[in-house]
């Protein structure tokens, strides 16, 4: 028998990380819990011509009117939900994006962050946009303290041009990310984050991006190419996009063991299994997307995560949530997620501590690195 396990709202984020840590352990085996995030795709349209993914040639992809969309958040309370995720294809193509964003944000109630992902590449667009959003945020819900900008970077110059497949790609993500930082100076909070994906056309670019966003004071994430044949439509890319072969594999798995020694939150643990997944091995870590998160697909559907879209687990034009969260036959969806998709899966989805070791070794860190600025 499993039971299900809610968080109170009242607590805050902090509490919900330490908590879903502390609980990891017994998630899946004895405990279903109700999600704190929720990643919505908004879209699949993508203005970008990516190497390491094929969004970008679909043709006439629906998505979620607005009047459906006020169906779902009307309909479910998601009074749990503590961050959301917008993310496409490239959401700003959506004229809608801000009627989106103030619908979502009213209905969580006791959400705290919000995450935006964008290539950046429409510059002027993108940074109406967040603007706008930003503007909006503090009246829409006083309960979010950040809203958390991702852009995408996978090169200096010219790579990233060639990776993303548009020629001055580049100039204009750099332009987009210096008119977030002067957002950043009205809008406090405000967050950036650069995103890397790593493949063996940017390996000799990676040390180079991190001087970047160090000398723009941002912080930056890496994670490998994802193949997924439902959402990147990517799968016969792999033998030009992987890093497994004698060629790269060395390279990178001497970067990812130099992130990690460098890092000082949970994505270190990540960034190990990495390592060991480029030396042979199948992902240690378990994942807990399909149980902390889901992702809201752009028809309505609902995945465990966004990049495992074997079977939904139901859709909310439909159900309620509650409805397909917890019914029995889903145990399969999440079982065809962790036998089909995880073991090889190198996502960046979930990188809170899994297990008590990563979590007393995360509390040690922290409080070390506290008495150790206290002595300086």
């Amino acid at each position: 028998m499993k039971f299900r396990l809610q968080f109170p709202s009242k607590y805050n984020l902090n509490k919900i990380y330490f908590l879903s840590s502390l609980f990891s352990p017994f998630v899946e085996r004895y405990l279903i819990p109700y999600p704190w995030k929720l990643v919505f795709v908004v879209n699949r349209r993508c203005n970008s011509r990516c190497q390491m993914c094929n969004i970008w040639k679909e043709k006439n992809s629906t998505f979620l009117s607005i009047k459906q969309i006020e169906k779902i958040f009307s309909n479910n309370r998601f009074s749990f939900i503590k961050q959301i995720t917008f993310t496409g294809g490239e959401p700003t193509l959506r004229n809608d994006l801000v009627d989106i964003f103030e619908i979502c944000i009213r209905s969580l109630e006791n959400l705290e962050t919000v995450h935006f992902t964008t290539s950046g590449l429409n510059t002027k667009r993108t940074l109406d946009q967040i603007e706008r959003l930003a503007v909006l945020l503090p009246r829409l819900n006083p309960n979010v303290s950040s809203l958390s900008i991702q852009i995408s970077l996978d090169g200096i110059g010219t790579t990233h041009d060639l990776i993303r497949g548009i020629s001055g790609f580049f100039n204009k993500t750099d332009e987009t990310l210096k008119g977030l930082i002067n957002l950043q100076k009205i809008y406090q909070y405000l967050k950036i984050r650069i995103v890397t994906v790593v493949m063996p056309q940017n390996l000799s670019d990676l040390k180079l991006i991190i001087e970047y966003a160090n000398n723009n004071n941002l912080e930056v994430a890496f994670s490998p190419v994802v193949f997924s044949n439902e959402f990147f439509h990517n799968i016969d890319d792999q033998e030009r996009l992987s890093l497994n072969s004698s060629n790269y594999q060395k390279q990178a798995s001497n970067f990812f063991q130099d992130i990690s020694n460098n890092t000082a939150s949970s994505l270190r643990y990540y960034y190990k299994d990495i390592v060991k997944m480029l030396n042979g091995n199948i992902r240690g870590r378990r994942c807990l997307m399909g149980f902390y998160a889901f992702a809201l697909e752009h028809d309505g559907n609902v995945y465990p995560c966004q990049f495992c879209q074997k079977n939904s687990f139901g859709n909310l034009l439909e159900q309620s949530f509650e409805e397909i969260w917890f019914k029995d036959i889903n145990k399969n969806v999440r079982n065809q997620m962790r036998t089909e998709c995880c073991s090889n899966c190198p996502a960046m989805c979930y990188t809170l501590p899994i297990d008590y070791f990563e979590l007393s070794d995360l509390i040690f860190r922290n409080f070390f690195q506290k008495i150790t600025k206290k002595k300086t």
